[in-house]
């Protein structure tokens, strides 16, 4: 530390920072990932839903769902949300087309989640797997 006079009375403090004991930021090595079957071929009856159980997300920040149905007029794919895991409380609507594979990214909005999917073909049941794929 240095010390310099400025006048009329004023002195001023100079410090000079040479070491450091504290820690740098680094970057981040790893996000903690889990992946999740809700539905395991899975028979959609025509013009149905078939939602999975609620799985906990909490200290998770995104929820990528992948979904494949076999042929048809396509889908729709819900992320419902729950606050303890029984009541509902509110959905996402992550997809809704014609499409038979969808992947799709929402955002965690409570600590309880499941995967609501619709078979759009108001004529044939439907194979359908997904997975939920957490994030961090």
């Amino acid at each position: 530390m240095t010390t310099k006079y400025l006048g009329d009375g004023i002195w001023a403090r100079r410090t000079n920072l040479d070491a450091s004991d504290i820690m740098m930021p680094v970057d981040v090595q790893n996000h903690h990932q889990e992946l999740i079957q809700t539905h395991n071929a899975v028979s959609i009856g025509a013009n149905g839903t078939s939602p999975s159980s609620y799985t906990e997300v909490r200290g998770f920040d995104k929820i990528g769902v992948n979904v494949s149905m076999s042929s048809g007029t396509g889908m729709a794919v819900y992320v419902d949300f729950s606050y303890d895991g029984v009541n509902y409380i509110s959905t996402i609507i992550a997809y809704d087309g014609t499409a038979n594979n969808v992947a799709v990214e929402v955002p965690v909005t409570a600590p309880f989640a499941r995967v609501n999917i619709k078979n759009k073909d108001t004529t044939n049941a439907k194979t359908t797997t997904c997975y939920m794929y957490l994030k961090a």
